[in-house]
């Protein structure tokens, strides 16, 4: 969030709710990483059930285990992404608020 405060806005409250908003976004970060194992294991399980269509036919087997594979992999790239948007955020969002302690410390 590279937002600015507003014009005229009190820098202690626009800091106060950039506060807030970085504590909201490592709690979110922190839920995503407690429960990657968990995806990881639906992934893998996933995958696990596209390979066993195999025992369908092997046309079953090969589009059961490359759209599970697909899926599986998508899916945990999605994961890892929004883990890396959110870490890039709260970094923004800890510069924003360096900007503004030093703004409301000079004035």
């Amino acid at each position: 969030m590279t937002a600015r405060p507003r014009p005229g806005a009190d820098p202690a409250e626009q800091l106060a709710r950039y506060r807030d908003w970085a504590r909201h976004l490592e709690g979110v970060r922190a839920d995503y990483l407690r429960r990657t194992p968990l995806y990881r294991w639906g992934f893998l399980a996933l995958t696990a059930a596209g390979f066993a269509c195999f025992a369908l036919g092997t046309f079953a087997g090969i589009w059961g285990a490359g759209s599970a594979s697909f899926v599986s992999a998508c899916g945990l790239a999605m994961l890892r992404v929004r883990v890396w948007e959110i870490d890039v955020e709260i970094g923004e969002m800890r510069d924003e608020i360096r900007r503004l302690e030093r703004e409301t410390s000079k004035g």
